[in-house]
């Protein structure tokens, strides 16, 4: 009997200590980071953007992070979502996206949309590559105004349409290694 209440007591002991650990590992969770199809996406800041009544002159930078965690190619879009834009002129709220990291996307200054929609569309990253996106919000209107949206990162499956992408992109590395090696051979000629 005193054997069985102290296994009762060590088993509650054991189920008390993990639910602890559970719930640590919960609350120190980064809540700005998912994982989707391989790709680690973390929006530094959140992923939702609230301006509320801006004055000509207001800027705003936000950061994210795309990482492939495979050495597989993988494919993702960046798209504005949930858009509540209360902006009087369209054109007076502007963004423009530097992408860094092999083959990321950039974007020049462009008007920030009224509705949902995509900013890139299928952005090719390859195995064990980092893409950083830095947005840059300005606002150079007359009046006061308020804008909220979201920047949501959406992995794609590869579907026929992304692996043909992935032979291309597999066939340009390919060459882009074979030019750096001529390249490297008629150095190395030039130096000797």
């Amino acid at each position: 009997m005193k054997n069985k209440k102290k296994l009762i007591i060590m088993i509650i002991g054991i189920l008390v200590l993990l639910a602890g650990i559970l719930l640590t590992v919960l609350y120190f969770k980064d809540k700005n980071k998912e994982i989707s199809n391989d790709l680690e996406i973390k929006y530094v800041g959140g992923d939702t953007i609230t301006l509320d009544n801006i004055e000509k002159g207001f800027t705003f930078e936000k950061e994210i992070i795309v990482k492939n965690t495979t050495k597989e190619l993988r494919a993702y879009s960046l798209e504005w979502t949930s858009i509540d834009n209360k902006i009087k002129t369209g054109s007076d709220l502007t963004y423009e996206i530097t992408g860094t990291g092999d083959r990321s996307a950039s974007l020049g200054k462009s008007q920030v949309p009224g509705v949902s929609s995509k900013i890139f569309n299928q952005v090719a990253i390859l195995g064990e590559v980092t893409h950083t996106y830095k947005i840059k919000i300005t606002y150079n209107g007359k009046d006061k105004g308020s804008f909220t949206g979201k920047l949501k990162v959406k992995a794609y499956d590869m579907t026929d349409e992304t692996k043909d992408k992935k032979v291309d992109m597999e066939k340009e590395i390919e060459k882009r290694k074979a030019e750096k090696e001529k390249a490297k051979i008629t150095t190395q000629k030039k130096e000797a």
